[in-house]
């Protein structure tokens, strides 16, 4: 009984985590120039360019090498390669660094969405790689169905499941 209680669990974690039902619009074109003269921590390109090193890694649920790897798992080992710790769980990345407002995001800053049934539970991150001169936003994150990819925030799928930012460098 105990088996099959924990196998249940189990699966619901796998079905609920980080997950994107829709394929999300890649056909908008962006401008990808600096739109501001923030300076970003220098930790932020070491992290964004290990996020990178992932693109086009299969998803696999609780991964955290090239072979399969979850979006919280992205992040934690694109940030650990700077020497930063970050929780392994989306939800708890998402409670353990100080909101940021949408206005104030820049690269390296963490993006999180509730991708699930639940509007209001986060379960999803992405990490942002740039910021548009339109203010839009590029972030790389993992997908079940396409993998570690790249995507903008303004993409409706995305924008409908925003939660919040948060800056962690």
């Amino acid at each position: 009984m105990r088996f099959f209680v924990s196998l249940l669990l189990s699966l619901a974690l796998l079905l609920t985590g980080c997950h994107s039902s829709k394929k999300a619009d890649r056909k908008q074109k962006h401008k990808t120039e600096r739109s501001t003269g923030k300076t970003v921590p220098k930790e932020a390109n070491k992290v964004i360019k290990t996020a990178l090193t992932y693109e086009g890694t299969k998803y696999k649920y609780g991964g955290i090498t090239k072979k399969g790897i979850d979006c919280s798992g992205l992040m934690y080992v694109s940030f650990k390669e700077a020497g930063i710790e970050l929780p392994r769980s989306s939800y708890e990345q998402s409670k353990s660094f100080k909101a940021i407002k949408l206005s104030e995001v820049q690269k390296g800053d963490l993006v999180f969405f509730a991708t699930g049934n639940d509007k209001n539970k986060i379960s999803h991150v992405g990490l942002v790689i740039e910021v548009s001169k339109a203010k839009d936003i590029y972030f790389i994150h993992a997908t079940t169905q396409r993998g570690v990819c790249k995507d903008w925030l303004s993409q409706e799928y995305y924008k409908e499941r925003y939660v919040k930012a948060v800056r962690v460098l």
